[in-house]
């Protein structure tokens, strides 16, 4: 994951963890934890509903996490946030 958005957050968050005093290797930890608790879950939650309910209900499922994450979740929690620069 080195998309633009992505590699902004982690900037941010070091930011912040400098600003709170947290030193590199605790930063660096505490962002590998990030995906430790959906990498155990989601697997088998989309497995469950691929067996159960069939393939399109994964994808819908996750195209449906995505919109109310644009929608819901982005603008909640980064308030401020602005869109993207134009490329030049």
């Amino acid at each position: 994951m080195n998309s633009p958005m992505y590699t902004t957050r982690l900037q941010a968050l070091a930011v912040e963890a400098k600003n709170q005093g947290v030193g590199e290797g605790a930063l660096r930890a505490a962002v590998n934890n990030l995906d430790m608790v959906p990498g155990l879950v989601v697997p088998n939650i989309f497995s469950e509903m691929y067996a159960r309910l069939g393939p399109h209900s994964v994808c819908i499922l996750c195209a449906g996490i995505q919109v109310a994450n644009a929608q819901v979740a982005i603008p909640l929690l980064w308030p401020k946030m602005k869109a993207a620069p134009e490329p030049r």
